[in-house]
């Protein structure tokens, strides 16, 4: 194998993992999308668990902290863990003060 190919062969693997790890944050980052819109919609989320939503929060919290201290920023994470969090505040908040 040349240095030439062995370059452009390395190189697809390194964009081919950024672009799985860019897909798979926007998978797991959008897939609490439908239920915080259901939620907004009705102005409640009773139908789920406060254990659920305060274990979902923690997770958020310390994988944000746990793979920057551990990998640095890393952005498709720093993306993932972010949105996930953002939802999850969304769905506590209309958990403990529901509009209706």
């Amino acid at each position: 194998m040349t240095t030439m190919s062995f370059a452009i062969m390395y190189f697809g693997f390194l964009l081919g993992g950024k672009m799985l790890g860019w897909t798979g944050a926007g998978f797991f980052a959008f897939c609490a999308v439908p239920q915080v819109i259901q939620t907004l919609r009705e102005g409640h989320a009773r139908n789920l668990s406060s254990l659920f939503l305060w274990m979902w929060l923690a997770g958020a919290i310390l994988c944000t902290v746990g793979s920057i201290l551990d990998v640095g920023v890393v952005p498709w994470l720093l993306f993932n863990y972010s949105f996930s969090f953002l939802c999850v505040l969304v769905l506590l908040k209309y958990k403990l003060f529901p509009r209706r």
